[in-house]
């Protein structure tokens, strides 16, 4: 249970800019909420939004989530499997 608590922690951050740039990405291309590109947009950034706040950004926190069983590779994979599984929902709604 702590460890979904930690990524939920981590995930946070990641989820909430990654959609917000998603939604302003589709707004500025498409001049529409379409869910596809949204989609899409979303499973794009939130690796890089990843690597922007935790990479570059605080690479100390990593400790933080390494204390409670959560090491960088395991992160890195959560990440890249929730943005694949939003592109294999998105697919699957179309």
């Amino acid at each position: 249970m702590i460890r979904v608590r930690a990524w939920l922690i981590f995930y946070r951050k990641i989820f909430l800019y990654s959609l917000l740039l998603a939604v302003l990405l589709a707004l500025g291309l498409e001049g529409k909420l379409a869910p596809a590109f949204l989609g899409f947009a979303y499973a794009v950034l939130s690796p890089f939004v990843h690597l922007f706040f935790y990479e570059l950004g605080n690479p100390q926190e990593y400790y933080f989530y390494a204390n409670l069983g959560l090491f960088k590779n395991r992160l890195r994979l959560i990440t890249a499997g929730i943005a694949l599984g939003v592109v294999i929902l998105i697919a699957l709604l179309r």
